[in-house]
């Protein structure tokens, strides 16, 4: 009698479970996450993996899955569980199935290719010692995947590295699962072993959507879409300040030819809410989260002006951009104590129509109420960049300056921080009503001020792959009267928080890396 490969691998895939919890991940589609635990101890690197294996230890985890236009949510709870015995956890595909097959359908009315299209995941990890409550380890940080993958079968691993006292993944690396491997699961636990066990939760208390702007924005700032407002968002801001000036140009050009082009999500943790209620600015530090939640290869979105003496001008996209506050808590048994808030600001999609990003430009500056929180979460500063045209400070007429050279100038860490898109200008318009916040107090006014500096970027995946553009002084374009050849002094606008990089797990003799964020690409020329 022969058996067939697929019944071989059914009874192989019941034996190992019977012997343990081994179990093969290749015929089974979905997400495969192992986790790598290491910490410094008496200046070395330990590998604290096998903690995992121990009975007392638990590993809590939320999947949030960036949901399409046509759900109800936009960031959708597909997986919540608790596990114990390995470091590896599997969530079957059906968990996301639904969501991935939702967004080919978008993709394919927006004839985009669905081969080089990717969403996103945000993941939020609990590691703890259920006996003591001890948090040994966390994980806020965001995956990409293929959503055509989950739709075709696909296993996808990825291994998370994870470095003690750091929220964020030292390295995520990603895989196809397509040989015969053996693995040892961990075991879900049941939700009502948990009830008398010490644990952590996440309450959503706030989220900001561009409906929430609405009555704050001019109408034309929206564009509904499959029932979901879609804002505009800038992209490039340039000003020709002054009246005795050259003629200016500014452009940027999101297509690179081979590249992902994506937008990373920015988060952060700590204690946020108790300080913005006492009228105190949080002592908190943002990240870039490891995975894009919206991107693709192919996509392309250019445009230029040239401003004479005293235009303002701005490039914008259609995007969707969230803002989600949590609640963490510590629960020992029946009670639960705040430990602190979560913060997490997303754009979950960006309109396209075949390989084209859409948009467009506008004269002037954006509204009054976007530009006002803008100012208020960045701070001035003038570019003076050794090497290039700026090396003096200012940009002689026929000069110019390079966004990669921008780029590099500020993220002075390789975090890959390129084009700063200022959604945190957009949130903070209602993040007092969100809150419930009295307009005009002192923590409302903190309130407005930390949102404000959020900024999510838009980057070409991998830290050698800019996005181009740039602003060249014109001087005096005989095209244009009123303008002359003067030099102009370039000031750019930095995010009021500095983001932050921590070290490779391996490298345990450094440090964290700190670097500023321009938050928005703002150009003022004077």
């Amino acid at each position: 009698m022969s058996i067939s490969r697929k019944s071989l691998a059914i009874v192989l895939i019941t034996t190992f479970i019977l012997l343990g919890g081994f179990i093969t991940v290749s015929y089974n589609p979905g997400i495969c996450i192992e986790f790598r635990l290491y910490e410094v101890v008496d200046g070395e690197i330990v590998n604290t993996t096998s903690v995992l294996s121990r009975p007392d230890i638990v590993l809590s985890i939320e999947v949030i899955a960036i949901a399409p236009p046509q759900y109800r949510e936009d960031l959708l709870l597909v997986h919540k569980a608790h596990y114990k015995g390995s470091n590896t956890i599997f969530i079957p595909s059906d968990k996301l199935y639904d969501v991935a097959k939702t967004w080919i359908t978008i993709y394919n009315s927006r004839s985009g290719n669905i081969e080089k299209t990717y969403s996103g995941l945000i993941l939020r990890v609990f590691i703890y010692d259920e006996d003591t409550g001890e948090l040994l380890y966390q994980l806020y940080d965001s995956i990409s995947y293929r959503p055509i993958d989950i739709v075709k079968g696909e296993t996808i691993k990825y291994t998370v590295y994870l470095s003690k006292n750091s929220p964020k993944a030292s390295k995520i690396e990603s895989s196809y699962v397509s040989t015969f491997s053996i693995t040892k699961l961990a075991t879900e636990i049941s939700p009502m072993d948990r009830v008398d066990h010490p644990h952590y939760y996440r309450e959503l208390v706030a989220q900001i959507k561009p409906e929430d702007l609405v009555s704050s924005l001019p109408s034309s700032y929206f564009n509904e879409v499959n029932g979901k407002l879609y804002v505009k968002t800038p992209v490039l801001i340039a000003w020709n300040k002054y009246s005795l000036s050259g003629s200016v140009s500014s452009s940027i050009n999101l297509g690179i030819q081979g590249a992902v082009i994506g937008v990373y999500p920015t988060l952060t943790s700590g204690e946020i809410i108790p300080k913005i209620e006492n009228g105190v600015l949080p002592e908190v530090t943002l990240w870039k989260g490891s995975g894009l939640t919206w991107g693709g290869e192919g996509y392309y979105y250019y445009r230029s002006q040239e401003l004479n003496p005293n235009e303002q001008w701005w490039a914008w996209i259609w995007a969707r951009p969230i803002y989600s506050v949590y609640r963490v808590y510590y629960c020992d048994g029946y009670y639960c104590e705040y430990s602190y808030n979560d913060i997490d600001h997303v754009i979950t999609d960006i309109l396209t129509e075949g390989n084209g990003i859409v948009g467009g430009e506008n004269y002037g500056l954006p509204a009054e109420d976007i530009m006002y929180n803008f100012y208020d979460g960045t701070y001035e500063v003038r570019l003076e960049i050794d090497g290039t045209a700026l090396d003096n400070g200012y940009l002689d007429p026929g000069e110019s300056i390079a966004f990669e050279q921008i780029f590099q100038y500020c993220d002075t860490c390789g975090a890959d921080f390129e084009v700063g898109i200022p959604v945190g200008a957009f949130a903070a318009i209602a993040i007092c009503a969100a809150l419930g916040l009295p307009t005009g107090g002192l923590s409302c006014t903190t309130a407005v001020a930390f949102a404000s500096a959020f900024a999510i970027t838009i980057s070409a995946e991998g830290p050698s792959v800019y996005i181009s553009g740039g602003a060249e002084n014109e001087g005096d374009d005989p095209d244009y009267p009123g303008d002359y050849n003067v030099y102009e002094v370039v000031y750019v606008r930095i995010s009021s928080y500095q983001y932050k990089v921590d070290p490779p797990w391996w490298c345990f003799w450094c440090g964290p890396c700190y670097y500023n964020v321009p938050a928005g690409i703002y150009f003022e020329f004077r």
